[in-house]
């Protein structure tokens, strides 16, 4: 961050012109910030001090330099990018979950149970698990298992697929998320 305390008078006719546009007549004493602009790498805000009769004291401005944060924001979109291709690539039904909670699935997982992405995300996993599995998975997810095991989903209309899953944790976001492979028997 870089920051510097400037006289209004002494900013170019343009930036004064812009900084003053952006803040209002205050009733007493006041410093207040707005971001007037920004480029490629970096973001620009003014704080303007007025006094008690609205007259421009001066200004600080801080240009924040952001492409750090830019580039990282980038590195995450092409990851989340490449694990969808991966994920909608392969034959394998797929699902990630936080705890219980779904929080994304693949086309393969869709067309196994008869169900749309929007019907299954937010949904909880035990509701595609058949009722004498469930109590099975949820100590296979506890225990954080993952090697192959064997149990009974459920489809849209109820009837049971005979599945065989594998699921892992990862690190996604400062949290813990598991995704699951699934695959018809």
């Amino acid at each position: 961050v870089h920051a510097a305390v400037v006289e209004l008078d002494a900013l170019p006719d343009p930036v004064r012109a812009r900084a003053e546009d952006h803040h209002h007549r205050p009733s007493r004493p006041v410093v207040s910030a707005r971001l007037i602009g920004f480029s490629e790498g970096g973001v620009v805000v003014v704080r303007l001090r007025r006094d008690l009769a609205g007259q421009a004291l001066g200004c600080v401005i801080n240009l924040l330099d952001i492409t750090d944060r830019r580039e990282a924001e980038e590195k995450v979109r092409e990851s989340e990018e490449r694990f969808r291709g991966l994920s909608e690539a392969s034959w394998e039904a797929i699902l990630v979950h936080d705890g219980s909670r779904i929080v994304d699935v693949n086309q393969a997982l869709c067309e196994l149970g008869g169900y749309g992405w929007h019907e299954l995300v937010g949904r909880d996993v035990f509701q595609l698990v058949a009722p004498e599995d469930r109590e099975k998975v949820r100590l296979l997810f506890e225990d954080e298992f993952d090697r192959p095991y064997e149990m009974n989903g459920l489809r849209r209309g109820g009837s049971r697929i005979p599945l065989e899953g594998r699921a892992r944790s990862f690190l996604f976001r400062g949290r813990v998320l598991r995704v699951g492979a699934l695959r018809d028997m």
